[in-house]
Parts: C-alpha cells; sequence; structure tokens
C-alpha cells in the first residue's frame, strides 16, 4: 500500500518535513497583512477626507511626476471617502515593494552566507509580494469605486499608474506558475526564464514607488540602493565567481552598492525634480544630515559582512595521515 502524499504545506521543507525556520518566516509574512486588515476594520469612519492633489506615504502629497492634475487627483475625486482603504492601499504597496526587493537577496545570501537552506524562503517571499501587489492593485480597484472605464482611462494617462499596472502582470504571471506543477509543465530553462522577469517588475516597483514619494523618497532610494546590490552581486558572481561570497569580495560590493545609490538619489533629483542633484551629492558627504540612504545602503552590505564572518561554515581541517614507519 503507497503512503499518502505529504501536502505541500508553506511551513515544511522541500521533503515534506516541518522547517522551523519557514514557519517562522511564514509568520512574519503574515503579520503585515494582519496589520492592513485591522487598519480596514479599526479605523475611525469619520476620518475627515484630506483635499488636494491625494496623500502619498505617511501623509505627504502624492504628485509623483504628474502635478496637480495627477492620478492621485482623479483617484479622490472618483474614489470612495473611507480613509481605511486608502491606508490599507498604500500599506499593501509599501510591503510589496519590500517584500520584492528581499525575494532578490535570498540567492545571495544563501551562497555568500554559505546557507543553502536560506534558498528554500525565495518562494515563500516572492508568493507573499505577489499576493500583497495583488492586495494593493484590488484595493485600488474598490477605491475607484470598480469604475472600470475609469480604471481604465488612468491607467492609460497616468504614466505611474502604468508602470505600475506592468510591473503588477508581471507578477500575477509569476504568482500563476511559482507551483511545482507548472514548473514541470513548463520546463525547468523556460520557467526558469519566465522567473526571471521578476527583476523587471522589481526595477518597475521601485520606479512606481518613486513616482509615489516624489519629494520625499528616503525608502524608495534605500530599496532601489538594495536591489542595486543586488544586481551588483549577480553581474560580479556571473564575471569572477566566488569572488563576492568571500569578506573582501563583500566589502568593496557594500561600498560600490552605496556609491550606486548615491547616483540613484543624485538622477532622481535630476529628472524628477528641479533640485539641483549636487546638492543631493553634496548632503551624503554632510555628518548633520546623517544617515543617507547611500549610508544605510552601504551599512546594511558591511551588515552582511559580518553575517558572512559570523554564520559561514569554516572548512574542516584535514586530519593528518599517520607517517609509516620504515623497516631497515
Amino acid at each position: 500500500m503507497s503512503s499518502a502524499r505529504t501536502p505541500a504545506l508553506p511551513w515544511n521543507d522541500p521533503r515534506g518535513r516541518f522547517s522551523p525556520m519557514k514557519a517562522l518566516v511564514f509568520g512574519l509574512l503574515l503579520l503585515p497583512g494582519v496589520w492592513m486588515i485591522w487598519t480596514l476594520v479599526a479605523a475611525a469612519p469619520d476620518m475627515p477626507q484630506q483635499p488636494g492633489p491625494g496623500i502619498g506615504l505617511q501623509g505627504l502629497p502624492d504628485r509623483g511626476l504628474l502635478g496637480p492634475g495627477g492620478p492621485a487627483g482623479g483617484i479622490d475625486e472618483a474614489g470612495l471617502s473611507v480613509p481605511q482603504v486608502k491606508e490599507t492601499l498604500l500599506l499593501a504597496g509599501l510591503w510589496a515593494v519590500r517584500l520584492l526587493t528581499l525575494s532578490l537577496l535570498v540567492t545571495p545570501l544563501k551562497l555568500s552566507l554559505g546557507r543553502p537552506k536560506i534558498g528554500q524562503l525565495r518562494r515563500m517571499i516572492g508568493v507573499a509580494a505577489g499576493l500583497y501587489t495583488l492586495t494593493h492593485f484590488g484595493l485600488y480597484l474598490v477605491w475607484m469605486k470598480l469604475d472600470v472605464a475609469r480604471i481604465a482611462s488612468e491607467i492609460w494617462l497616468r504614466t505611474y499608474l502604468t508602470i505600475g499596472f506592468v510591473a503588477v502582470l508581471i507578477l500575477a504571471a509569476l504568482l500563476a506558475t511559482s507551483t511545482d506543477g507548472m514548473a514541470k509543465r513548463l520546463g525547468g530553462r523556460a520557467w526558469k526564464r519566465l522567473h526571471k522577469a521578476v527583476y523587471a517588475a522589481a526595477l518597475l516597483g521601485a520606479l512606481h514607488f518613486f513616482m509615489q514619494t516624489r519629494l520625499e523618497p528616503g525608502e524608495a532610494t534605500i530599496l532601489a540602493g538594495i536591489l542595486g546590490w543586488a544586481a551588483l552581486w549577480r553581474l560580479a558572481d556571473a564575471r569572477r565567481p566566488g569572488w563576492v561570497r568571500g569578506g573582501p569580495g563583500l566589502v568593496g560590493l557594500a561600498l560600490a552598492a552605496g556609491l550606486l545609490t548615491v547616483g540613484i538619489e543624485a538622477a532622481w533629483f535630476a529628472f524628477g525634480t528641479s533640485l539641483d542633484p549636487g546638492r543631493v551629492v553634496a548632503a551624503n558627504l554632510m555628518p548633520d544630515v546623517f544617515p543617507r540612504p547611500a549610508a544605510v545602503v552601504a551599512m546594511a552590505g558591511l551588515g552582511i559582512v559580518g553575517l558572512h564572518l559570523a554564520v559561514r561554515p569554516r572548512p574542516r581541517a584535514q586530519p593528518a595521515r599517520p607517517r609509516r614507519n620504515s623497516v631497515a
């Protein structure tokens, strides 16, 4: 009699055994959703609606390269006057970008820290990012009162909504093909090629996030810098395999990612605002405005160096072979 196959539960390892690591991460991935539900049902329903061109993250004006007539203005005009939906919509999008960025760090961390089991977390985190993305989009539809014509018009006309919608489509396709069954149907190579689109989705998501927080892009810049760290890691590892899996390479990568973050922030202010990008670069040298996003990214990279030194398994010393006594 054949034994029943163990169901693929998210807290089990590939062999179907309970994994404390995966169970812990699964619980942590649920916490933002619990927070969103609490925000949705517990906020005061009579909270006054804010006037103007829309509200971005942390109550900041959501201009996003769009001006007073941008999509947020349209959302305010056509949307629900329910503050809970707005707050939950923003939280879902924020956590989608955070988790998508985190999912792209799994493989570099697995190889740099010498902990193969970390690789089991990538699909779980990626699926969570996809689900939070769909929640974000679903709440946007609710916010727009399910007015299909208006939604299509806004997505077509508003640049940041177009970018976000393309990211949603990519992540929806990756989510639909994330199971082992779909991987077998598509074939290993085709499945891997398809799921490399996650990098495009992450780039589009970061740009969408930037355009949501045009004048206060601190976290958007940090997440973009972390994405840059992951991209630099893969490029370096492809050209010199193993170099960025050691301490010196990781130190160099942390510093390079910090400099890249300075460039990203300066470029954003150069193209997205009228602020002189030179002032942004100079701000990174001023101790009174520390820490800047570039410093946060560099310190995060150096933190990975510390983890590498602390947890990477050390090669076992080979036991000395006994000498053979020569016979006279």
